[in-house]
């Protein structure tokens, strides 16, 4: 039988390779133990990082898609309370306008009048309103105001009005000062164009295609803008402001029931914003236990090597005391 042998010097070097190795093994579980991920993914994943790539790209795009939804959802909820405002305006001012035009109430048109410039300047104030810096009915103009000063426009209606006498010459140039081609073009200070959509999601855009122009919000105004002539002494006759005050609450009567459609369109883009949030959550959720499966090291299996690398250590100082402590005299007995 051959038999190899190897030499002092060389049964050291392979000691100190094995015991090198050893070390190695005990601080990398060590490691992955304590830290819960393993120290080589590449080698997990066999050099293929696409997988690694993509888990970390949709994370990064899903982070995008939070940052819209939030801002579309902030924008909606700013829209929805300045809709809000003004429904709350309108209902009140037109109560008090059918209650004073029915010719039989103490409620003297006068004082409506007074009511409906505070409430006017209030709905122009909420139409004005800006969230997170952004106008919300300006439409693709956000750095601008959707309208201008509600005294302004009071001034352009009066002299569209001119020198009428009568309920019906007034709400005649009123509502033709509000209708398109109007006085009111002017006064609106946004785009044309619409605010372009948000992508809430990976193919999902949600777009809110409302402004200050909508005819819906020209007809709340215009029910304001009409029961401010109860007050300015443009009519003398008793009889023509009470059939201005009811002329100009069923109007607004008739603009809230078109603005609760207004209210309805934003509530349903605010749906569908949650519901894209949703989808997005769920989808993270599901890409970082997918990404957690592929990184982690299992803390049970990790801590069953670890108690093997330190037998196998533990057995290999043994062996390297016997062989430090090997000699003729000791080998001839």
């Amino acid at each position: 039988m051959t038999m190899t042998a190897i030499g002092d010097l060389a049964r050291t070097f392979v000691l100190r390779n094995h015991n090198s190795e050893l070390k190695g093994r005990l601080d990398r579980l060590t490691d992955e133990l304590s830290s819960g991920r393993i120290a080589d993914l590449g080698a997990k994943v066999r050099g293929d990082w696409s997988v690694v790539a993509g888990m970390e790209a949709s994370l990064k795009r899903l982070d995008s898609f939070d940052m819209a939804v939030s801002e579309a959802a902030s924008y909606t909820a700013g829209m929805q309370s300045a809709l809000g405002a003004v429904a709350s305006l309108s209902e009140n001012l037109g109560a008090s306008l059918l209650v004073a035009g029915s010719g039989g109430s103490d409620l003297p048109a006068e004082s409506v009048g007074k009511d409906a410039l505070a409430s006017f300047e209030g709905a122009v104030a909420a139409l004005n309103a800006q969230a997170a810096g952004r106008s919300l009915f300006a439409g693709a103009a956000p750095d601008s105001p959707a309208l201008t000063a509600p005294g302004d426009m009071l001034n352009d209606i009066r002299a569209a009005v001119g020198g009428a006498t009568t309920a019906g010459a007034i709400t005649t140039a009123v509502e033709a000062w509000f209708a398109p081609g109007g006085g009111f073009d002017a006064a609106y200070l946004g785009s044309a164009t619409s605010a372009g959509p948000f992508a809430v999601g990976q193919g999902t855009t949600v777009g809110i295609d409302v402004t200050a122009e909508d005819s819906r919000l020209r007809d709340v105004l215009a029910g304001h803008a009409m029961a401010t002539f109860l007050a300015d002494g443009t009519l003398s006759d008793p009889d023509e402001k009470v059939a201005l005050a009811a002329y100009a609450g069923a109007h607004l009567l008739s603009a809230d029931a078109e603005l609760s459609k207004l209210r309805a369109e934003v509530g349903s883009a605010e749906a569908r914003i949650e519901r894209a949030g949703t989808r997005n959550a769920a989808e993270r959720t599901s890409l970082e236990i997918a990404r957690t499966e592929l990184v982690s090291a299992d803390p049970f299996e990790r801590a069953s090597e670890l108690e093997a690398v330190r037998t196998k250590l533990e057995m290999l100082y043994s062996l390297t005391v016997r062989s430090a402590n090997l000699s003729l005299m000791e080998y001839m007995r």
